[in-house]
């Protein structure tokens, strides 16, 4: 399944929206990165 390719980015985005690791990591899962201050995922 596509996702970030920095688990502990991923980790933090997944437990605000669980969709994003459970169904499909979509591009408001790559926005979220940002809005939720996870990161910065390439």
């Amino acid at each position: 399944t596509p996702s970030c390719e920095d688990a502990a980015i991923a980790e933090c985005v997944c437990a605000q929206d669980s969709f994003c690791c459970n169904v499909s990591w979509d591009e408001l899962c790559v926005a979220e990165v940002e809005t939720l201050a996870c990161g910065t995922c390439n």
